[in-house]
């Protein structure tokens, strides 16, 4: 089901798939790798999502470097890969 998932999005959004592996060596040098490569990715991929779209409507309105808030997002982010699923949560 998931392999059926992934040829279907790679045929239709095939730039999802390339940001996805472009990301697996940076993952992999922080210790992430396999389905927890694929649960962080997206991670990534919606903060930078939220972020952007919280930027293009408007939504920083306070004079402080919004870029500067970004790489503090990103590294706080970064930060909590050390290669495993969140503690609490339950591997199924």
């Amino acid at each position: 089901m998931v392999w059926q998932s992934l040829a279907r999005l790679q045929a239709e959004k095939p730039s999802v798939i390339a940001t996805t592996q472009a990301c697996d060596p940076n993952l992999a040098s922080c210790g992430v790798s396999g389905e927890e490569a694929i649960h962080a990715a997206r991670g990534l991929r919606s903060v930078a999502h939220g972020f952007a779209t919280l930027e293009e409507g408007g939504g920083f309105g306070m004079d402080v470097d919004a870029d500067e808030s970004f790489r503090r997002l990103v590294r706080a982010f970064v930060d909590g890969l050390d290669g495993g699923p969140p503690s609490g949560t339950r591997e199924t």
